[in-house]
């Protein structure tokens, strides 16, 4: 007989640990409401999409395929060959020594986040996250009943024990916008070989850098060879191509890789075989002439954004200017609550995601994040009037 002593009702501990996103709740709210002007969900533009290269690389792979290596059929858990040896390659122009057996293709960078953690943090342990930080990763993290840290307590006092991981991004921070300066950098490497902890880094936003110097990622400073590193880095193709793809991946020391391999196998099998085809074929045209059409059309969002917090803002919230990425990062008086706010915003026809939903204490009350990677430009300055009102 199955023993149920473990749990008191029928579902697990780990379903009873998840959380529903806050931001997922506005995309359904924008899509009801025409005249909301909605700075909260941070999704790319659809106006953007390579949709004709796109249509012709299907056509192309379908056309084209064999039956040593169909597009409709099953590949290789680990990616197709020709994916993982164009982002071994891609690795290899940065400096440093890839293979394939380096790299894992997933289903989406989120799939990396929940792979990384299941390899890695059982119920209990040290999860170390920026805060403000991504809170797709603190729904991960939570789920699987981690820990969860800051930095910053982890660096003063020295924290006791040692840290599962540590996740951070490095360029374009969900949700500040903010990258981190070279010494920060490589404080941060040290930091994670001074606690024997797995340095996670997400770059979700690589490729839209719109202004300011590229700096070396944290696992090129971590080590020239992915093997004889601790950094996990983590990709993706939704903001360079499209997230209806399901695209991205992992590249670190081929032992996690391999590990990983084997709990995705138990999980979905396998990222799919025709988006990952398509992705082979046009992965030179997306990181190339695709992303500057990219940076040039989100680089006008970004600076009307800014115009119209600079017309109506003043001097009364700060503000950080981005170099790249989706998001504004917005700090009001200390006695603010943005999430209180909310409701009364909606109603004045502006939406945006509350400062608590990316602190993993719930704190941040007196901050919030605005998207400008979708809507109208033009009326950008109309939505930020509406929220200066209510400010």
């Amino acid at each position: 007989m199955p023993d149920h002593r473990r749990r008191s009702g029928r579902f697990t501990s780990y379903s009873d640990a998840m959380r529903p996103s806050s931001i997922r709740a506005l995309e359904a709210l924008a899509a009801l409401e025409p005249d909301l002007i909605s700075f909260g969900p941070g999704r790319p533009d659809d106006s953007l999409f390579p949709a004709e290269a796109i249509g012709r690389a299907y056509a192309e792979v379908l056309s084209a395929a064999s039956a040593a290596g169909h597009p409709l059929n099953y590949a290789s858990t680990e990616g197709l060959p020709a994916l993982r040896a164009w982002l071994a390659a891609r690795e290899r122009a940065q400096g440093r020594r890839c293979a394939e057996a380096n790299v894992l293709i997933t289903s989406g960078s989120q799939q990396a986040i929940h792979l990384v953690t299941r390899l890695l943090v059982e119920p209990g342990d040290s999860v170390v996250v920026q805060s403000p930080t991504y809170p797709g990763a603190l729904q991960v993290f939570t789920a699987n009943r981690a820990r969860i840290s800051s930095i910053g307590e982890a660096r003063h006092p020295p924290t006791a024990d040692r840290p599962a991981l540590i996740y951070a991004m490095a360029d374009f921070q969900n949700p500040t916008g903010a990258c981190l300066t070279l010494e920060e950098r490589r404080e941060l490497v040290a930091l994670a070989r001074q606690l024997d902890a797995v340095l996670v880094e997400d770059n979700a936003y690589e490729v839209l850098r719109y202004d300011g110097e590229r700096l070396p990622k944290l696992s090129e400073i971590d080590a020239d060879d992915p093997d004889d590193g601790r950094t996990l880095h983590i990709g993706s193709f939704s903001k360079c191509a499209a997230p209806g793809l399901r695209l991205g991946w992992i590249v670190g020391p081929r032992e996690m890789i391999a590990r990983m391999a084997l709990i995705k196998q138990a999980e979905d099998l396998q990222a799919s075989t025709l988006s990952q085809s398509v992705i082979a074929q046009l992965g030179d045209y997306i990181v190339g002439s695709h992303a500057v059409t990219l940076r040039t059309a989100y680089k006008h969002r970004r600076d009307c954004m800014l115009a119209a917090l600079r017309s109506h803002m003043g001097n009364r919230v700060a503000w950080r200017e981005p170099h790249g990425g989706f998001f504004v990062w917005l700090t009001l008086n200390s006695d603010a609550d943005t999430s209180a706010l909310l409701p009364d915003a909606i109603k004045a026809g502006v939406t945006y995601v509350p400062g608590s939903s990316f602190f993993h204490d719930g704190s941040g009350a007196n901050h919030l994040r605005l998207s400008f990677s979708t809507g109208d430009p033009d009326r950008f300055e109309e939505g930020i009037r509406r929220l200066a009102a209510l400010l």
